[in-house]
């Protein structure tokens, strides 16, 4: 928020996420002195890990959170012997997590020089598009463009039938045919 001279209130600025941290507890159990320190161990190693995947159970699905692990604490007095209770903090650089079903939207049979279309997607976070154009049959295509929401990115590529073309949001990459080519203008965005 920015503060207004001589007024209330202020003026929102950015509304994006700001990173996340997630916190969990827990024990680490052995059955035996040595076999908790070397669960331990193990323990430390896997949650150490840079990058990886988090998910969370929801009732309407499982939400999935790119994760770091920030810290750990495990408590070692001299009383625990089968057990170590621990506390764990991860940080999400995003802020956000996804949904790990994807909303696919197929259109096909498109003969006009543009076409427009709907799609519906549900969340609290906009999601990063991945489109899928995949060439049935082709005469005269030299170059395509997608706008969504006012954003436009285009490809001069000719495109011919069978060719894959992939726009990705979420890597910022245009491929064809799985190789990387040039676009130019900004990635569409939902919202």
């Amino acid at each position: 928020l920015q503060d207004l001279a001589r007024q209330r209130g202020g003026v929102l600025l950015n509304a994006e996420y700001k990173p996340k941290i997630i916190r969990v507890e827990g024990q680490i159990t052995g059955t035996d002195n040595a076999d908790l320190e070397n669960n331990i161990d193990i323990f430390k190693e896997l949650i150490s890990r840079q990058s990886k995947n988090f998910d969370v159970s929801y009732v309407s699905g499982t939400r999935r959170f790119v994760a770091t692990t920030k810290s750990i604490k495990i408590e070692r007095d001299y009383y625990h012997l089968n057990y170590a209770p621990y506390d764990v903090e991860f940080l999400i650089p995003t802020g956000v997590g996804t949904d790990i079903a994807q909303t696919v939207a197929t259109t096909s049979a498109i003969t006009d020089l543009t076409y427009d279309g709907t799609l519906i997607v549900y969340g609290t976070a906009d999601p990063k598009m991945t489109v899928t154009i995949t060439v049935s049959a082709a005469t005269s295509i030299t170059a395509l463009f997608l706008l969504v929401n006012g954003f436009k990115i285009t490809v001069t590529n000719a495109l011919v039938a069978n060719d894959v073309l992939v726009i990705n949001a979420d890597t910022m990459k245009v491929t064809l045919n799985g190789t990387e080519i040039d676009y130019a203008g900004i990635f569409p965005t939902w919202g």
